[in-house]
């Protein structure tokens, strides 16, 4: 027995020695700090290359099961999260300057994929500018605060990925005209439906594109002094980019823009041409967890816009003044 023991010693010291290797006491313990992301962590204490499937950051996440789920997206500050062995040696110059993304993109479908609701209710005030191409006459149509509300169904696909149906209702009141002129009727309602997918390509950046139907509106000249109002069903195409500009724990601030096209539509006393349409905007937001932009969250917006679409019998450019209050949560998946 003795003689077993002996002999066995040097085994058992081996094993030992093998299972300390596997986890080098050089890994570190970094504690999240507030505002930190993943990749600032890594970008500032490594030399070696981050993203790619020998990087730091897969390292990392096999190092921290908790963390690879969201694939390093989802850290709160007190997490301690372990780092891998530093790497001392450096890396191509052509792999060092590569623009540095704050998430690691995955257009797959994971198993933590949610679907989320926004509600969002607002005030509009918007201007029309129009000038008959027959008479030559020019009107300046005015709105009274017109306030309208929407919702929105948002299928999070993945990670950095949403897809958004949504559709909003608002009533208006057309407030003034030029002198000697009225409306056949100065109020009504309106509707708008739209579909969009938006991507996110860094912690600062969220990019989408998509369509959206609106029932614009378009004047006539019915007579010398009165003018009709046609509600009118546009479709437009349109891209969008957001700007993360600050963000510190559950709040950021940032800017929105939009630039799209007008389709063209007719009625049954005239056709209307393509146009085109530009926005832009500011934005606060809050949500419940900074670690997840799919919580709970408030939005404030205020939006400038023009939209410049023409018909056969008038030229016309429409801008709005927009503010608006976003109320989103998550749904069961």
């Amino acid at each position: 027995m003795f003689d077993l023991l002996k002999y066995s010693r040097p085994l058992i010291l081996c094993a030992l020695c093998t299972s300390h290797l596997a986890h080098p006491v050089s890994n570190y313990i970094h504690t999240v700090k507030p505002g930190e992301i993943l990749s600032e962590i890594l970008i500032k204490r490594f030399e070696s290359r981050i993203y790619g499937q020998d990087g730091i950051l897969v390292k990392t996440l096999e190092l921290n099961p908790e963390i690879k789920k969201s694939r390093g997206n989802k850290i709160y500050p007190g997490q301690s999260i372990i780092l891998p062995e530093e790497h001392k040696e450096k890396k191509l110059v052509q792999e060092e300057s590569r623009p540095v993304l704050t998430r690691l993109p995955s257009d797959d479908i994971s198993d933590d994929a949610k679907a989320s609701l926004s509600f969002y209710s607002g005030v509009d005030f918007f201007k029309i500018n129009g000038k008959d191409k027959s008479t030559g006459d020019e009107s300046v149509i005015l709105s009274e605060a017109s306030p309208y509300a929407g919702l929105s169904y948002n299928l999070h696909w993945s990670d950095v990925t949403t897809i958004s149906l949504g559709g909003s209702f608002q009533n208006y009141k057309l407030q003034k005209l030029n002198d000697g002129q009225s409306f056949d009727d100065n109020n009504g309602h309106r509707v708008r439906v739209s579909l969009g997918l938006t991507r996110s390509f860094s912690e600062r950046w969220d990019l989408g594109t998509g369509v959206s139907f609106d029932q614009d509106l378009f004047f006539h000249s019915a007579s010398l002094t009165k003018l009709n109002v046609d509600k009118v069903l546009i479709t437009k195409p349109y891209v969008t980019a957001r700007y993360f500009a600050m963000k510190k724990n559950k709040a950021s601030i940032g800017l929105d823009g939009k630039l799209g096209v007008n389709l063209p539509g007719e009625t049954n006393e005239y056709k209307i041409r393509g146009g085109n349409h530009a926005g832009a905007g500011a934005f606060f937001r809050y949500q419940s967890k900074d670690t997840n932009p799919h919580q709970k969250a408030l939005e404030a917006r205020v939006s400038y816009s023009v939209d410049s679409q023409d018909t056969s019998i008038a030229n016309q450019k429409n801008s709005n003044l927009s503010f608006a209050i976003l109320y989103q949560w998550d749904l069961p998946w």
